[in-house]
């Protein structure tokens, strides 16, 4: 099964009509799962006064049941330890800081494990049917400094603080009978020595190994042979720090990650489930980035490798890196202008044939008329037909028909 990732904290739709036909159309790429990061967008009770929410709890659960009922896997993500400056930097939630940083709450702190355990249930409750949840765990590099975790540094060390408040966290998720997953990159800064606390997790706990450059083994070797179960996580757009303040990605790039993880995944027996990570923003103190038109090339790239590699968009968006990666920008301005003009020109016709009105896509050549000018004034005169610009979005509509 292939899983997306959507980061809710970006440029998402507010509207849930425009977020069901988001879903449809995720589903017709050909992904089967959905990991939903939450993170500031819902009104929680959890976390009452933070965040910017967008949804309320009534309407995710609408959300969730629609995506269920399309063939979804929906697996919620909620953070249990770092990336929560939406919450630490509201004063009420101040004291719960490590050392005073944004992002990253005290483990060492009673009320961090009771505010957390809270919050998982609060999200099972709107997910009845999940099997899994996603409870991040990464990238918490402040451990340990602040006064409470500094007196059990010489007891646990950093990794062991982190290690009891992650594991008691896997451990609460598989008493309310959930799969935990979280993030493994806090296994794989030390040439796999932090492996070792691993043990510490429960057995059910799967690893999520991310790499969004053409890096996906790095590390990978160390986390399998720790014997837990690891999946992947590409990125269909990513959040490194030069990526700030920019509103989209370099979309060959993220051709390359996807294309390799598919080529990783496929490297074991069974192949390596995936995660596809869209995320939305570096985090809640930096730049959205742009909406998800922006990237409907990688969308389709990640659910479907098959069906890109003979995309009409593909040879397009790769003339289009190609000039954008030269040297001396001035001189591909010219291409740059001609491709621009040529956006104009690709071709949409998906839902056309769906319908029968054209044979699929066949490389360079027009794709196949299967009815005759009769046929198509019958259909649009019986209402059989509605080809409007709106839903097809850029494709073709009945006037450019070439009859």
């Amino acid at each position: 099964m292939r899983y997306l990732h959507l980061d809710l904290k970006g440029n998402v739709p507010q509207n849930m009509e425009t977020f069901r036909k988001w879903l449809n159309w995720f589903r017709k790429c050909g992904f089967g799962g959905l990991v939903m990061e939450y993170d500031c967008r819902v009104a929680w009770e959890t976390w009452q006064g933070a965040g910017t929410s967008l949804y309320s709890k009534e309407a995710v659960v609408d959300l969730v049941k629609y995506a269920e009922s399309l063939g979804f896997e929906v697996v919620p993500l909620i953070q249990m330890h770092g990336h929560l400056e939406w919450i630490l930097r509201e004063e009420k939630y101040a004291w719960l800081r490590e050392n005073g940083v944004y992002n990253e709450l005290c483990p060492q702190l009673p009320e961090s494990k009771e505010l957390m355990r809270k919050w998982i249930d609060e999200v099972a409750a709107m997910h009845p049917n999940t099997k899994m949840i996603h409870l991040g765990c990464d990238e918490t590099w402040a451990l340990g400094t602040c006064e409470k975790c500094q007196a059990k540094l010489d007891e646990r060390g950093k990794m062991g603080i982190y290690v009891d408040h992650a594991s008691a966290m896997c451990r609460y998720a598989v008493e309310k009978g959930l799969t935990p997953l979280i993030w493994d990159d806090m296994f794989c800064h030390d040439h796999g020595i932090s492996t070792r606390y691993l043990k510490d997790f429960p057995e059910e706990t799967i690893l999520v190994h991310w790499k969004y450059g053409n890096n996906t083994r790095d590390s990978l070797d160390l986390i399998a042979l720790s014997g837990r179960r690891v999946w992947g996580a590409s990125a269909i757009r990513c959040s490194y720090w030069y990526h700030h303040w920019h509103a989209h990605n370099n979309v060959g790039a993220r051709l390359s990650n996807l294309a390799e993880w598919e080529e990783t995944a496929n490297s074991f027996d069974p192949p390596m489930t995936v995660i596809h990570t869209t995320w939305g923003r570096p985090n809640n103190l930096w730049n959205l980035y742009g909406p998800w038109e922006g990237v409907i090339a990688p969308f389709i790239a990640a659910g479907d490798p098959e069906r890109w590699a003979k995309h009409p968009w593909r040879h397009f968006i790769e003339s289009v890196e190609n000039s954008l990666r030269g040297h001396e920008l001035p001189r591909h301005l010219e291409k740059l202008e001609s491709l621009a003009a040529d956006a104009l020109l690709l071709s949409a016709e998906d839902e056309m044939e769906e319908r029968g009105i054209v044979g699929p896509f066949s490389g360079s050549k027009p794709r196949e008329l299967l009815i005759t000018k009769e046929q198509w004034d019958s259909m649009k005169g019986s209402g059989n037909v509605q080809m409007s610009r709106d839903e097809l979005e850029d494709g073709p509509v009945p006037e450019d028909l070439p009859f």
